[in-house]
């Protein structure tokens, strides 16, 4: 017989599931063959309650390589020990109430008490450890004074995490985030686009930053349109009735329009060929050349046509004739 109503015939009975509660006497006493009954005997059963533990994580249980967590279970004093586990293999050396993380795994710790060598494994924590995100900057290198400029990084998560881009344009604007942005540049100059990505919920890693050279060009003005010279192929602006023309310029620009009216384009390339007109008793013709250039700047040239003086013949008489 025992604590809590124990009894049991068995000649050698064996305590499971043992618990505080059983902790006691134990009486046992026999019967011989003839019947008589022996005298009692007893036994004290003491079940140590160990204190049960749960490993605590004073960081993120998701974390950088190259940084660390630190995880623990409560002190409960010099009466007990501890060691830890990872992924249920106890690792060398690891005995105190805390443990410096630097790798993906599941963690446990064990607690022993020094008196009995009982002992209590806790539940495993996860912990994992991810690369520091990555990022690039894809943008044109070069573009006009007061055209906005698209700057792109990798959009969606990354080792399953939410990322933020932060964007600092180089120009003391503010700073704006997203995975695409634009921007547009009042003043021209050379500027370094420096872009910061970080775990937009992860708070141990160290931001990857990633820098760009932009040129922004100067709007052009009436020196830079100078630099559009439409040449003829004859070398000249006037020509005879009959002749045709040809007009180009240098091939510098990416897009071409020439007109006389802007509602009917002539050509879009840096060649205008075999213009004819004006013609015979016509006014002089203007020919204009809009150009955009490979930084989007837009550029404008125009060149006039005209008769050359006394073309054409005409007949006159010297006297009235009669026929």
């Amino acid at each position: 017989t025992g604590p809590s109503g124990y009894t049991s015939t068995d000649q050698n009975p064996v305590l499971t599931n043992v618990t505080p509660e059983m902790t006691g006497k134990y009486i046992v006493t026999g019967r011989d063959v003839s019947g008589c009954i022996s005298q009692e005997a007893e036994v004290t059963v003491v079940v140590e309650s160990l204190p049960v533990i749960a490993v605590n994580n004073s960081g993120q249980d998701i974390f950088c390589l190259g940084s660390s967590t630190e995880i623990s279970v409560t002190n409960f004093g010099s009466n007990y020990s501890y060691k830890w586990k990872l992924d249920g293999v106890d690792i060398p050396s690891q005995i105190g109430t805390t443990l410096n993380v630097t790798e993906s795994g599941n963690y446990s710790a064990v607690i022993t008490s020094d008196a009995n060598s009982c002992s209590h494994e806790s539940l495993a924590r996860t912990l994992t450890a991810i690369p520091v995100p990555t990022n690039s900057i894809t943008s044109d290198d070069l573009i006009c004074e007061d055209l906005s400029l698209a700057f792109n990084a990798p959009s969606g998560d990354q080792n399953g995490q939410s990322i933020t881009h932060t964007w600092d344009f180089g120009d003391s604007s503010t700073d704006e985030e997203g995975a695409s942005v634009s921007h547009t540049y009042a003043d021209a100059g050379d500027y370094t686009v420096t872009l910061t990505t970080t775990y937009t919920n992860v708070e141990t890693c160290t931001p990857t930053v990633k820098t760009k050279q932009v040129t922004i060009q100067e709007i052009p003005n009436s020196v830079t349109m100078d630099d559009i010279v439409i040449t003829t192929s004859t070398g000249s602006t006037d020509k005879c009735p009959s002749e045709a023309l040809d007009l180009s310029v240098s091939d510098l620009y990416t897009n071409y329009s020439w007109f006389t009216e802007p509602s009917t384009i002539l050509s879009t390339t840096n060649a205008l060929d075999q213009i004819t007109s004006p013609q015979k008793g016509e006014n002089p013709v203007t020919y204009t050349l809009n150009a955009t250039d490979n930084a989007g700047c837009d550029f404008s040239a125009e060149v006039t046509i005209s008769l050359k003086a006394a073309s054409g013949i005409t007949l006159t008489t010297l006297e009235e004739t009669t026929v």
